[in-house]
């Protein structure tokens, strides 16, 4: 899984390359790109856990504080 995670994010840096060369709005570009894949983030947890409301709920236990640091290490 880890070489295949590579290959794909290889080939959407090659994409993203040939991409800019016809749409040279870099900004642009990564907001649509940040906009796909929170769509795309959004509608698979939906699928998946349809039946399962109780998912959703917050809890203030490690699990919280585990998705708010990688948010904002990831992010930083």
């Amino acid at each position: 899984m880890i070489t295949v995670g590579r290959f794909c994010w290889a080939g959407f840096i090659i994409l993203q390359a040939i991409t800019l060369k016809s749409y040279p709005a870099e900004l642009s570009l990564t907001a649509l790109i940040c906009l796909a894949g929170t769509i795309e983030g959004s509608i698979v947890p939906v699928a998946m856990e349809a039946g399962n409301a109780a998912v959703w709920s917050v809890h203030l236990d490690v699990k919280l504080l585990a998705a708010v640091y990688s948010g904002v290490v990831c992010s930083g």
